[in-house]
């Protein structure tokens, strides 16, 4: 509570619909959990400060039935937005949306897109490294790279992930994306429209010495 109210907000700003939602998600369940701290703590304190009036009291079916009916009430209506949410994410078809290949190396990230033909001669694949030096005003240091993966604004992003040696994780936090790459594997990530727009992630999946030098770069573009 203290360092949400000292540094404000501490997620990335939610840039999609999902991500959005899983925020405002995730903070209604810490209202449902400062009451129940709230609550709890209000008993124990009670307990302490009349501790005389609970040594005859053995049995109380009445206060047993209220803190087994009301916790299973809240964690039933905590399901309905938790699988809103789970089908959100995965609610899209692969007849309108672009799919993107992405394998992690050690140390660098490799990608398929469809939309790089003007900046790599032709080539749909390429790799994508951390930009170490020759940084302008307002590059962010460690997350910059040379050339960034390529994809449409505005429809559902479809990620094969996969790795070539160790396990690593593929995270975009602002799209509320998050997908494991582990070697002879493909998992696959989805995620909504994004705006036009930059996006940065890193990996975080701990895989060697340079872990924290494969960011990720993403650039949502307007195909005409």
């Amino acid at each position: 509570i203290v360092s949400y109210l000292v540094l404000g907000n501490y997620f990335f700003n939610g840039l999609n619909f999902f991500m959005g939602n899983l925020i405002m998600f995730h903070d209604f369940l810490l209202i449902i959990c400062y009451f129940v701290l709230f609550f709890i703590l209000s008993l124990m304190l009670s307990m302490v400060v009349f501790s005389g009036s609970y040594f005859n009291n053995l049995g109380n079916v009445v206060l047993e039935v209220v803190w087994t009916v009301i916790p299973s009430l809240i964690l039933l209506g905590l399901v309905e937005p938790s699988l809103t949410l789970l089908y959100i994410s995965e609610a899209f078809s692969f007849n309108n949306g672009q799919v993107l290949k992405v394998v992690g190396h050690q140390w660098y990230w490799s990608y398929n897109s469809d939309l790089i033909n003007s900046v790599v001669q032709d080539s749909t694949d390429y790799d994508s490294y951390l930009i170490t030096s020759d940084l302008v005003s307002g590059d962010f240091r460690l997350l910059e790279v040379d050339l960034p993966l390529v994809v449409l604004a505005n429809v559902p992003l479809y990620f094969f992930v996969s790795s070539s040696d160790v396990i690593h994780s593929f995270a975009l936090p602002s799209l509320g994306l998050k997908v494991d790459a582990f070697p002879g594997r493909l998992n696959v990530g989805v995620s909504g429209g994004v705006s036009v727009g930059c996006y940065w992630g890193q990996c975080s999946e701990i895989c060697g010495a340079n872990h924290a030098f494969m960011p990720i770069g993403m650039e949502a573009l307007i195909y005409f």
